[in-house]
């Protein structure tokens, strides 16, 4: 696929059948975020968090749903691994750490839509996390780090397909 039909093909998978990505897949994937622009390349201000140990995932996905205000909801919907993006924010450019975990977590995602793999941002733990230190702790999230991205990773029946994409999606201010 070219850079253009990756773009128009990624969507958010739903539906895993639980099965892993390999190792070969998830090295991949995980470069392609490493390959992600990182402001003033402070790339130590980034922390990736592959998380697929299936009691770990339980636990955050159920303080996810109680965040969330809806504790029967499954944020994962099966997805067999977690990949969440930390970030330590610099108090002079906080938006900064942010938009990085986010162009890591889109470089990702893109990847694995060009290996077929499903993916989909997933945002309860990020806004479940930082209020559960212990949990925090679990997951060896360096001090200072927040979380700021995530994404669910694993096998789909699911397919990619490019897609129209409407010109007025989004609104554009044209200063010129």
């Amino acid at each position: 696929m070219s850079t253009t039909e990756v773009i128009f093909s990624r969507k958010s998978i739903r539906s895993y059948t639980g099965e892993m990505i390999s190792d070969k897949e998830l090295h991949a994937i995980l470069k392609a975020g490493m390959a992600a622009p990182v402001g003033m390349k402070q790339y130590e201000t980034v922390h990736v968090t592959v998380i697929s140990d299936p009691e770990m995932l339980t636990k955050i996905e159920n303080e996810a749903a109680k965040s969330m205000g809806n504790p029967g909801m499954k944020c994962f919907y099966n997805a067999p691994m977690y990949v969440l993006v930390s970030v330590k924010v610099n108090k002079t450019m906080p938006t900064v750490a942010h938009s990085n975990a986010a162009m890591n977590a889109q470089n990702m995602l893109l990847a694995a839509t060009e290996l077929g793999i499903g993916a989909c941002c997933i945002w309860g733990p990020v806004i479940a996390l930082p209020r559960l230190p212990e949990l925090m702790n679990e997951l060896q999230i360096p001090e200072g780090f927040v979380p700021s991205a995530g994404i669910v990773l694993g096998k789909t029946n699911d397919t990619y397909e490019q897609r129209e994409i409407p010109d007025d999606r989004i609104a554009v201010t044209e200063i010129r």
